[in-house]
Parts: structure tokens; sequence; C-alpha cells
């Protein structure tokens, strides 16, 4: 954003909390305030200090930006929303009790008092330059009541953690449970004693080196955290056996307030300063777990996406759509379970046996999770062979599975897009494949500079190993193997692996010249002996039209010969290809794909050739991000178009719903706020969401059957006859639209 935009949204932003301010100080003057009264006004705090944090972040922006301070003004949000922080704890006490408050909720708001308090202190040394060594009076005041809030709030917490534990003394066979509530138990007690001892250290009524004297509370966290541990035992192995403080797994807990010196004895920290962020940051983790519950984490290598991820996914996708669309390819699908065997046959033994995930027994088969989609292409067309107009050209966005370590760029669950022509012999069907690519890249905005798709050809290799190193046709699935790795290896562990692998010298001695060559001329001019049937291969000859026809095209620019590409996949047998950044941050190819010339052979005796590729949406992606080719709007909702229907209460919820079908049979968006009470905090979330039109509802435009609609923009209303709302809906939206 720039400077403008985020001072625009600070002053919007501050309009909104003026507005809010109002709502708040009505609730705040209610005498007696009910439950329904509180709840209301424990929203109305959780929305102000989410406003104030947006414009907290917006100033620091700025700071970042136009090298400013700002300090006064982040110093006020922050101190505004420390206190509507604390009126909004106190509203959950009231409406539930301080014991039914998670003890995280205390912690998040001692963070914030600490955090200011610097503030405060970094504001009185900037305005009194020996402040840091003659600390003013009035400053030693604010020290002791800023402590003595966050060492009441540790109380509310060990508090609640307390109710937790006797909420659970029938259920004594729950080990972690009780493991983490008395760990924790000993960490807010620990904080505790830090909190005091800093205290006192501050205001210099004691001195470092007794900066963590046993106390009461450092007593009891050492015997929780002797329990903790004796519960975690009884969960690991069944251990009863009660572990001393001096114990080495006791010790593993608490080495973060103990260490070991030079000679290997036990020493204590006396400085424990550090330890605050730290086990602040401890509490922000556990509150996920403190619940006996399931953990929230996907599998290992799975993603959940979230509405902004599956935005930006589909925007990706739906471009992928409209280049299919424009060289005329449909879409298909195949089950995500095929018989393993399949896959056996032409893909590579490790892909099938070490990286895929498969059921052991499924009706008497073995079942795969595809780790592909090629194979089943191959046994769709080969059963509907007969009855499909060639060349087929089809695409596909399969979900796909391979057990592999998951890492930048690789998942174990992916989204995959494929393009494959079949039953196109020539060469054309190759070209049109990486026309595609060109197109894809180009559509997204990415350059010749930023990408390369790097080619070869099987047969070319093939002809190569056979006719001039000799090479068995037993031995080249390994050279193909070694050379699909030779790109992740320098000169000298190239020239090991291939001496580790094979005995013939001759055949070594061929296979280190074919790494990194990058043009045809530059790899042969490596062979002193090159046969005469080598030249009139149809490897040869094929590689050699193929560059004519890439400069014909016009596309030279994106695309360089490497004889390190060769796939690692067994079915390839033409020009196969690789997609890489031509950058430093993605080193990993992005995707691949090459040409197929016997897949159906699994299936029947029917001969096809295709060509194609399987490209992961996930490496597609990091690419266009690398880049800044993905736009930051596409994450967020556009609720512009939305209409918000807005009621005054219950009595008239079937009115409203009634509004709702109108307006989605005539395809206009709506939102039913099913609050049916407090029509300002109605109409404020409809402020929040962006909408351009509101549609009140109340008991007189019920019995008149009407509608009010406001214009969320200009902020005009009027009331209109039912029969007139769709027009006058349509009407505000093009006023709109002339005005921005």
């Amino acid at each position: 954003m720039s400077q403008e935009d985020i001072r625009r949204e600070i002053e919007d932003f501050d309009y909104q909390i003026e507005r809010l301010s109002q709502d708040i100080r009505q609730y705040e003057s209610i005498d007696e305030q009910s439950n329904d009264v509180l709840e209301d006004l424990e929203d109305s705090y959780r929305r102000m200090i989410q406003l104030l944090r947006k414009n907290i972040l917006n100033f620091e922006n700025l700071k970042i930006t136009t090298k400013e301070s700002f300090y006064d003004e982040i110093f006020n949000y922050k101190e505004k929303e420390l206190d509507y922080d604390e009126k909004y704890i106190i509203t959950s006490e009231r409406l539930r009790g301080s014991q039914n408050v998670h003890f995280s909720t205390y912690l998040r708001l001692n963070s914030k008092i600490y955090d200011l308090f610097l503030l405060k202190r970094n504001k009185i040394v900037h305005h009194h330059p020996q402040s840091d060594i003659n600390i003013p009076e009035f400053l030693n005041k604010t020290v002791a009541s800023e402590y003595e809030k966050m060492i009441s709030n540790l109380d509310k917490a060990i508090d609640s953690t307390e109710t937790e534990l006797g909420n659970l003394r029938d259920n004594y066979e729950n080990y972690i449970h009780f493991k983490d509530l008395y760990e924790i138990l000993g960490d807010l007690y620990v904080h505790k004693v830090l909190l005091r001892s800093e205290k006192q250290l501050f205001l210099g009524i004691i001195k470092k080196e007794s900066y963590f004297n046993k106390t009461d509370e450092s007593k009891k966290a050492l015997n929780f955290y002797n329990i903790a541990i004796d519960f975690g035992r009884k969960f690991e192995d069944g251990d009863t056996s009660y572990l001393t403080y001096r114990a080495d797994n006791y010790l593993e807990i608490f080495k973060d307030f103990m260490f070991k010196d030079k000679l290997g004895n036990l020493k204590e920290i006396t400085d424990l300063k550090e330890k605050r962020n730290y086990i602040e940051e401890k509490f922000r983790i556990w509150e996920k777990y403190t619940k006996n519950r399931f953990s929230t984490k996907p599998l290992k290598g799975m993603k959940d996406f979230l509405p902004g991820d599956l935005r930006e996914v589909n925007w990706v996708l739906g471009i992928l759509k409209d280049i299919a669309d424009r060289y005329s390819y449909e879409e298909f699908e195949a089950p995500i379970l095929e018989p393993i065997e399949i896959f056996a046959a032409k893909s590579s033994y490790e892909l099938v046996y070490e990286q895929s995930f498969y059921v052991e027994k499924f009706e008497d088969k073995k079942i795969i999770l595809r780790p592909e989609l090629t194979p089943s292409l191959a046994r769709i067309v080969a059963k509907k062979f007969q009855e499909l107009k060639k060349p087929i050209r089809w695409y596909s966005i399969p979900i796909c599975f391979r057990y592999e370590q998951p890492q930048r760029g690789r998942l174990r669950s992916f989204k995959q897009v494929n393009f494959d022509i079949l039953g196109e012999e020539s060469l054309y069907g190759d070209l049109e494949i990486f026309n595609i690519i060109v197109d894809i890249f180009n559509e997204f905005g990415a350059t010749s500079e930023q990408f390369q798709i790097y080619y070869n050809s099987r047969r070319f290799m093939d002809s190569l190993c056979k006719l001039i190193l000799e090479i068995s046709e037993e031995e080249l699935p390994l050279v193909f193997k070694i050379l699909d790795k030779s790109n992740k290896m320098d000169e000298n562990e190239f020239e090991k692996f291939v001496i580790d692998t094979f005995q013939n010298e001759v055949s070594i001695q061929g296979i280190l010249k074919l790494k990194d060559a990058k043009n045809i001329g530059d790899l042969l001019k490596r062979f002193e002996e090159i046969p005469e049937n080598f030249y009139s291969s149809k490897g040869y000859l094929e590689l050699i039209k193929f560059e004519r026809l890439i400069k014909e095209a016009d596309i030279s620019d994106y695309c360089t010969f490497s004889s390190g590409t060769v796939r690692g996949l067994d079915y390839y047998t033409g020009i196969i290809y690789e997609v890489f950044d031509t950058g430093t941050e993605n080193i990993r190819s992005i995707f691949g794909g090459g040409r197929y010339d016997d897949l159906l052979s699994l299936f029947s005796d029917e001969k096809i050739t295709g060509t194609g590729f399987g490209m992961g949406v996930l490496m597609l992606s990091l690419f266009l991000k690398t880049y800044n080719l993905i736009p930051d709007w596409i994450r967020e909702k556009d609720y512009t178009d939305m209409i918000y229907l807005a009621s005054i209460n219950e009595t008239v919820s079937g009115y409203t719903l009634e509004l709702a079908r109108i307006l989605r049979d005539e395809d206009l968006p709506c939102i039913v706020d099913y609050s049916f009470k407090n029509l300002k905090n109605q109409l404020s979330r409809a402020s929040d969401l962006g909408v351009s039109i509101s549609i009140i509802v109340g008991p007189n435009e019920m019995k008149q059957k009407r509608a009010t609609i406001k214009n969320m923009v200009s902020e005009e209303q009027k009331t209109v006859d039912l029969e007139r709302l769709i027009e006058e809906v349509y009407n505000i939206l093009d006023e709109i639209e002339d005005s921005t």
C-alpha cells in the first residue's frame, strides 16, 4: 500500500472507532445491564480492539516507509487498546466468572501492559536524559502499579487453571491433560516470581544476585513441575515412579532456568529477563493443546486451504482453463484410486514402491492413491478408443499423492494440472504443448528472463548411448536415472557417482561427457568418433527438426537444449522437457513432461502416441509469487455487489427471508444478519464487510410490503414498494458504478 492509501485507511478506521465509541458509551450508560447487553458490550469491545490494532499496524507501516517516528500516535492507540482490553476482560468475567476465563487471556493482557509500560518508560527517558540512572519518583509509582496489575492477572490465570484441574478430578486416567495443566501451573508460578523479582529489582529493593530466591511460589512451581513429569511418565510408559527435581527428565523440562557450568555442575540462572518472551510464547502454543482433543494440524505433507487460499488457487486455475479453451482442450477426471499394476508397468520403481500411498488389500487387489494421472489417462482412452475423435486434446486438474519428504513446493497431497494431446504423431503436437507452456507463463506476465523450457529427446539419447557409447539396452534406464540427477551434482559428485555405478571404462568416459551440454553441437563435439548411422537415426533427425520448429514458432528465447533433461518416468519415448525458474529462489523444476508412444499397450493392442505435461499448482504459485505476479487483492473476498439484509427484530424474520429469496431469484447475492437485533451493530457489520447496499426491514416495512434500501456509499436511504425493490437495487448499483 502507498502512504496515501495507508493514511486514507487510518482516517476510515478512525471514523469507525468514533462511531463504535458512541455505541459503547450508550451501552455503558445503562444502569442495569442484562446478559444480552453485556454480550453486545463484549462484542463491541472486541471490535474496538481490532480497529485500534489495525491503526497501530498502519502507523508502524508508515514509520517504516516515511522514516518518521509516530511515537505519540502509536502510544495513544496502544493506551486505548489496553483500556478496552481490560474492559473486555472485566465484561467476560461478569458474564462467566474469572475462573472460567482461559488463562491465556490474562497473559495476552499482561503482554500489552508490559509493552505499554516500556513505551511509557522510553517516553520519560526521552524527555529526561538522566532517567535511566535516577528514575523519577512518579515512574516508580507507575512501575509498582503496572507490575501489581500483571501479578493480579497471573493470580486469575492460576485460579482459572486450578478450576479446570478441579473439573477433571474424576478422570485421573487422562494423564496427558493433567500433565499439561500442572506444567502450566508451574510456569505460571515461575512467571509470578519473575514479575515480583523484576519489580523489586527495578525499584532497587533487591540485587540481581537474589533475583530468583526460593519463595513459596517457586516451591509451588517445583512441586507442580514434578507432578507434571509424573503424569507425563504415566502417559508415556506406565512408569509411576516419583521424579525429584534432580532427575534428568526434570532438568530437561526445567533447563530454561538452569544450566551446567564447564565442570558439569548444575547452576541456577540469576538473570531471567530474557525468559519473559519465551514463556509467553510457550503459553500461546499451549493454548491449543490444554484441552484433551485431537490435534488441529493436518497430516504431515497435507495442507488446509482457507477461502483466501482457494481464491488464489482458483484464480491461477482460471487462467489455465482459459488457455485450455484457446487450444480447444476438454477437461476430464479419473478415480483417485487405481490398481497399482498400471503404474508399476511404466512409472519408475521409486515412484510406485517408495513414494506412493497404497491400500494393501482391496477386493484382493493392491490399490494405489494416484501419484500422477498419465496411466489413468491411457486406461480411459483405451476403453473408449473407437468412440473418441482424434487427435484427443484433454486437460485435467486432479489431486495426486506422493509419499515424499515435504519441502518448499512439495506436499504429499497436491493439485496438478495436466495437458495432453493424443493421436497427433507429428512433432507439431510437441510444438503445440510448448506453445501452451509459453502462453501460460506469458499470460501471468512472466518473461523468458524468468523461466526456461529445457528440452531433450529420449530417442536422441537412446541413439547416442547405443551407437556412440555402446551402452546396452538393459543399462539405459540406469544412465537416464543418473543424468536425471546430474543437474543437482557438481563435477566431482557426478564423476564419483558414474564411476561407482558402471564398470566399463568406455561407458564411464562417455557418460561423463553427457553432463551440462547446452546445445546439440556442443554435445557431439565431445565425442571423437561418431558412426554415420547415428546421423540418420530417428532420434537425431527428430531433435534437429524440432529445434527448427521452435525457431519457426518464434519461441526460441524460451527454450534451451539440455543433455541432463531425461525425465525420471520410464514411459517417455520422444521429446521431453522440464521448466525451470532462471532465478535462484526456486531451484527445483516447476514441472515437466514429454512424448509417450506405447502407453496403451498396457490395456489394448491399439496404437496411439501422445505428449503432454503435469504441472503442480503449488510450484507454479511459488514461481508467480517470486516475481510478484499474483495480485494481492485476489485473496480477499469482494463484498461490493453483496446486499446486506438487517432486521430491527425477530418478528420480521419471515419477511426478511422472503426478501432474500426475491433477491436471490434475480441472481443478486445477499447476506441475512440472523441476529435480528441491534440495528446499529448490523449496519456496522455491513460497513465492515464493504457492501454497497443494505436493506433494512422493520414492522412497518413488513406491514406495508415495502423495504428500506440504504446506499452504503452515499449513506442515502429510501423506502420503496416491494414490486420496485429489484429495479431500485439495480439503480443504486448503477449509481455507485458511475461514481467510481
